[in-house]
C-alpha cells in the first residue's frame, strides 16, 4: 500500500498526543521505527538500542484539560420588601376623671356692730316709740308704712327688703298717680302707730309715680297748703326725762320743718324749726332754742334730763349745741309728727325715734348710726 510522506500523530493509551518526528510512512521500516519509538515512550528505550545519556528527550506536552463548564445559575432575585412603615402612635395616658365633691363650707358672715348698727333698736332697746323707713329691730315683723294711692284711694301696706323700706312695691303699688301715708307702724314694739284719717292731713311719699327721696332715702314730705300731720294712737304723756332723735329737713331758710308736737295747736314737745333760723323746744310759756339756718336732711337731737340736774340738751349731726333758754319749763305730751299750730311745714321726715329713758350715754352711738344710715 502506498503512503504520502506525511508525518503521522498517534494518541499514548492516556489519549496524550504523540508527534514521532523523522518518521516516513512511505514503507515499514518507517513503521518499525515508530512502533521502536513508541517503545522508547513506554518503555524509556528500545530494547534493542544501546543507552545513549545525552539523547534528547521529547517533551510531555499534556493536552490542556477541558474548561469545565460552569452551570449558568440564575440569580434567584431577591424579593423587594415594601417596609410598610410603622405608623408612629402617641399614647395619651387615659385619665379618668374623679369628681371629688368640694365638701360645703358654710361661712357664717358675723354682721359688724361697731357703729353703726343696721338695726338700732337690737342695740339701744327701750323706745317708747319709733318710726322709720328702715328696719329698727330684727325681731319687728310688720310693714313700715299703710300707702294711700290718689288714683283710687286703695291702701296697701309697704313692708322692708332686707333693712330698707321696699321701694319696689311701693312704685308697684302706686304706679303714676300720688302716694300718701295713712299710717306710720311703729317698730317698738309698743303698737303706738301715727294714723291720719284725713286724706288732705296725710303726708306724701310718692309723686306722680316718684318716691320721693333724701339722701337717696324716701321721705314723707309734710304739705305746705295744708296742715298735714300723723297724730299718736295712744299719746305719751311729759316724764321727767326723755330724748327725741328725728332725722327731719326743710327745702329752703324760709320754711318750717316737720315738728315732733304736743298738740296740734301749741308749740312742739321735742323740736320744731321756726322760718326765724331758730330750732325750738317750747311749750306756750317756755322756749329752749338754738340756732339752724341749714337745709336739707339732718339729725336733730333734743334731750330733757333731770339727773344730776336738770338740763336742756341740743344736737345737730352729733355736734352739741348752744342752748338758749326762755320762760318757766313746761310741758305737755307727745302727741304726733307735723304742723305746729296753725303753721303749715314744707318740711320732710324720715325717722323718729323717742325715749322716756336716759340715753345720754348711747347719744354718740345713736346719733352715729342714724348719721351713716342717711349719709348726713
Amino acid at each position: 500500500m502506498g503512503f504520502t510522506g506525511r508525518k503521522r500523530s498517534g494518541k499514548l493509551i492516556n489519549g496524550t498526543t504523540m508527534i514521532v518526528p523523522g518518521s516516513d510512512i512511505g514503507g515499514m521500516g518507517g513503521i518499525r521505527e515508530t512502533n521502536a519509538n513508541i517503545n522508547k515512550f513506554k518503555f524509556g528505550k528500545s530494547p534493542n538500542e544501546p543507552t545513549v545519556s545525552n539523547q534528547p528527550q521529547i517533551p510531555f506536552i499534556p493536552e490542556p484539560s477541558p474548561t469545565p463548564t460552569i452551570p449558568s445559575i440564575t440569580p434567584t432575585p431577591t424579593p423587594t420588601v415594601t417596609q410598610t412603615p410603622t405608623p408612629t402612635v402617641t399614647v395619651t395616658p387615659s385619665v379618668t376623671e374623679t369628681n371629688t365633691p368640694t365638701p360645703s363650707v358654710t361661712t357664717t358672715v358675723t354682721p359688724s356692730v361697731t357703729p353703726p348698727n343696721i338695726l338700732l333698736l337690737d342695740t339701744y332697746s327701750g323706745a317708747t316709740v319709733a318710726y322709720s323707713v328702715r328696719k329698727l329691730r330684727s325681731s319687728y315683723s310688720g310693714s313700715a308704712l299703710r300707702v294711700r294711692r290718689s288714683s283710687d284711694n286703695t291702701e296697701q301696706d309697704i313692708g322692708f327688703t332686707g333693712n330698707d323700706l321696699d321701694t319696689t312695691s311701693l312704685s308697684s303699688f302706686v304706679g303714676v298717680s300720688d302716694g300718701f301715708i295713712t299710717k306710720w307702724y311703729d317698730q317698738s314694739g309698743s303698737v303706738n302707730d301715727l294714723v291720719q284719717t284725713t286724706a288732705s292731713l296725710q303726708p306724701q311719699i310718692v309723686s306722680g309715680g316718684t318716691i320721693l327721696t333724701e339722701n337717696g332715702k324716701p321721705i314723707l314730705k309734710y304739705s305746705s297748703v295744708n296742715q298735714s300731720s300723723l297724730l299718736l294712737t295712744n299719746i305719751i304723756a311729759h316724764t321727767s326725762t326723755w330724748g327725741c332723735y328725728a332725722t327731719m329737713g326743710r327745702y329752703s331758710t324760709g320754711d318750717i320743718m316737720a315738728s315732733i308736737t304736743n298738740t296740734n295747736t301749741v308749740f312742739p314737745y321735742a323740736a320744731w324749726k321756726y322760718n326765724d333760723g331758730k330750732i325750738y323746744m317750747a311749750s306756750t310759756t317756755f322756749y329752749a332754742t338754738f340756732n339752724y339756718n341749714a337745709t336739707g336732711l339732718k339729725l336733730v337731737t333734743t334731750y330733757w334730763v333731770t339727773t344730776p340736774s336738770s338740763n336742756f340738751l341740743a344736737y345737730l349731726n352729733n355736734v352739741s349745741q348752744t342752748i338758749t333758754l326762755s320762760g318757766a319749763i313746761a310741758f305737755g305730751s307727745f302727741q304726733g309728727v307735723g304742723r305746729r299750730g296753725g303753721q303749715n311745714s314744707n318740711g320732710y321726715i324720715s325717722e323718729c325715734i323717742f325715749y322716756t329713758t336716759d340715753q345720754t350715754s348711747n347719744n354718740s352711738a345713736i346719733n352715729t348710726n342714724i348719721i351713716t344710715y342717711f349719709s348726713l
